[in-house]
């Protein structure tokens, strides 16, 4: 399993606005966490530790948590984040609350039953796609065949019915499925959209029956 994510993927794993945390690294909030504690790049880009989505999603899931409650919970982040084993067993946190203000506590135990199994589901699935020289380009696809991830993802979330692409596909399973959901969300087609509104990579994806 490759040791770290894309800010993307952990955004998304961690279900949380993008735009504030985004603007957080604007301003520097995040520094200690992203750029100094996650020094591996992506493809040029930020990466984040995989424990530290535990952290985004406890500073960033709140709807009324203001900068300096964010930076509170940013203080605790190795205790949020214990540096776990392999393999998907990603947080070793005790069952506590942390105290970030005078009434304010916070729930590991909740952040980690929210957040957890999302994770789990993505370190699953990304053992079981590839990238082919020569297959669609070098697009994601699931082992041995030649079906995007992408493609599956996006019929999934345009309401296409589990039962119905399993069905076109066998091969693949309900946790493939949902695991390509959360891989469209973290890696969005770009290309040059055509004048109906869809993509240009739409050519090459073969279209679910």
């Amino acid at each position: 399993m490759r040791p770290a994510l894309s800010l993307k993927e952990a955004i998304v794993l961690a279900d949380v606005p993008e735009k504030r945390v985004r603007k957080d690294i604007e301003v520097g909030l995040l520094s200690s966490l992203v750029i100094m504690r996650s020094t591996t790049a992506i493809d040029g880009r930020i990466a984040v530790r995989w424990n530290d989505v535990f952290v985004l999603a406890a500073a960033y899931g709140g709807q009324h948590l203001n900068a300096r409650l964010r930076q509170r919970i940013l203080e605790y982040a190795e205790t949020i984040a214990d540096v776990s084993s392999a393999d998907s067993s990603f947080c070793k946190a005790s069952s506590e609350t942390i105290e970030i203000d005078k009434y304010v506590t916070l729930d590991l135990d909740k952040v980690v039953a929210l957040v957890k199994p999302r994770m789990d589901l993505y370190a699953a699935g990304l053992r079981r796609i590839e990238t082919r020289k020569g297959v669609l380009g070098g697009e994601a696809v699931f082992k041995h065949t030649r079906l995007p991830v992408l493609h599956v993802g996006k019929v999934y979330e345009r309401g296409i019915p589990m039962a119905d692409i399993l069905n076109d596909y066998p091969y693949l399973t309900e946790d493939d499925v949902k695991f390509a959901q959360l891989y469209f969300h973290a890696h969005p087609p770009v290309g040059r959209p055509r004048r109906d509104g869809t993509d240009v990579r739409d050519d090459t994806v073969p279209p679910v029956a």
